[in-house]
């Protein structure tokens, strides 16, 4: 039996090839998703689909303000090599709520999980 406490332990993977999205070892460890020019240029394709299903949809005036500043932000994201993760998954989730408000708005949902889906989260 070994006397080594829980942080004396070398928790780790080691592989020659790595081919995921996410990576997480050990206890209390933070997935790092990997994006690379696929991801951003996805992304850039999702942040476009999105803009177009928004611009069929008929919002007053207050609220097509309201959700184009969330998605000029995306859009703005969407130009970084590196995304901030934060920003991206706020945006979303206000585009998503504003959505919500229109009764066919169900458009945007496709586009929406999309984009929550590239980095690894979920919009309820």
């Amino acid at each position: 039996m070994s006397n080594k406490s829980k942080s004396d332990r070398n928790e780790g993977i080691i592989a020659n090839v790595v081919n995921a999205s996410a990576i997480s070892i050990g206890e209390r460890s933070q997935a790092i998703v990997n994006f690379g020019p696929a991801q951003a240029e996805q992304f850039h394709d999702n942040v476009t689909e999105l803009k177009r299903a928004i611009e069929t949809i008929k919002f007053s005036e207050e609220e097509k303000s309201s959700i184009s500043k969330h998605v000029r932000a995306l859009e703005e994201e969407a130009k970084r090599p590196l995304p901030d993760r934060s920003r991206v998954e706020s945006a979303l989730k206000a585009v998503k709520s504003l959505g919500e408000l229109v009764s066919n708005a169900k458009i945007i949902i496709g586009p929406v999980l999309a984009i929550a889906a590239l980095f690894g989260f979920t919009i309820s």
